[in-house]
Protein backbone atom coordinates (compact mmCIF):
# COMPACT_ATOMS: atom_id res chain seq x y z
CA UNK A 1 0.00 0.00 0.00
CA UNK A 2 2.75 2.50 0.85
CA UNK A 3 4.46 1.96 -3.02
CA UNK A 4 1.38 1.79 -4.83
CA UNK A 5 1.30 5.62 -4.99
CA UNK A 6 4.84 5.42 -6.91
CA UNK A 7 3.25 2.72 -9.08
CA UNK A 8 5.75 0.37 -7.62
CA UNK A 9 4.73 -3.53 -7.59
CA UNK A 10 5.56 -5.52 -5.08
CA UNK A 11 5.27 -9.48 -5.62
CA UNK A 12 6.72 -13.39 -5.19
CA UNK A 13 8.19 -15.45 -7.90
CA UNK A 14 8.65 -18.73 -7.26
CA UNK A 15 11.37 -20.18 -9.42
CA UNK A 16 10.00 -23.44 -9.28
CA UNK A 17 11.84 -26.91 -8.65
CA UNK A 18 14.95 -25.99 -11.21
CA UNK A 19 17.86 -28.30 -12.05
CA UNK A 20 20.76 -26.48 -10.27
CA UNK A 21 23.29 -27.83 -7.48
CA UNK A 22 20.76 -27.89 -4.69
CA UNK A 23 17.74 -28.47 -6.92
CA UNK A 24 19.52 -31.79 -7.98
CA UNK A 25 18.90 -33.51 -11.47
CA UNK A 26 15.90 -34.90 -9.95
CA UNK A 27 14.05 -31.03 -10.28
CA UNK A 28 11.14 -30.57 -12.80
CA UNK A 29 12.71 -27.39 -14.98
CA UNK A 30 15.96 -26.51 -16.64
CA UNK A 31 17.75 -22.90 -15.39
CA UNK A 32 16.60 -21.68 -18.81
CA UNK A 33 12.83 -22.15 -18.56
CA UNK A 34 12.49 -20.88 -15.12
CA UNK A 35 14.33 -17.85 -16.13
CA UNK A 36 12.13 -17.19 -19.22
CA UNK A 37 9.00 -17.76 -17.56
CA UNK A 38 10.05 -15.53 -14.58
CA UNK A 39 10.50 -13.07 -17.18
CA UNK A 40 7.38 -13.20 -19.06
CA UNK A 41 6.29 -12.82 -15.63
CA UNK A 42 7.79 -9.66 -14.64
CA UNK A 43 6.67 -8.33 -18.14
CA UNK A 44 3.01 -8.57 -17.47
CA UNK A 45 2.73 -7.38 -14.11
CA UNK A 46 0.33 -5.03 -13.27
CA UNK A 47 -1.22 -3.43 -9.43
CA UNK A 48 -3.61 -6.18 -9.65
CA UNK A 49 -0.68 -8.54 -8.95
CA UNK A 50 0.43 -6.60 -5.77
CA UNK A 51 0.80 -8.62 -2.78
CA UNK A 52 0.85 -12.08 -4.56
CA UNK A 53 3.12 -15.19 -4.93
CA UNK A 54 3.54 -15.97 -8.21
CA UNK A 55 5.10 -19.21 -10.14
CA UNK A 56 8.03 -19.34 -13.10
CA UNK A 57 4.55 -20.37 -15.23
CA UNK A 58 2.25 -17.39 -14.49
CA UNK A 59 0.01 -19.04 -11.73
CA UNK A 60 -0.77 -17.58 -8.79
CA UNK A 61 0.29 -19.57 -5.39
CA UNK A 62 -2.25 -18.73 -3.18
CA UNK A 63 -0.33 -17.85 0.59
Amino acid sequence: MDLAPRSILVVALHPGWVKTDMGTSAADIEVGESVSGMRNVITNLGPQNTGCLINYDGVEIPW
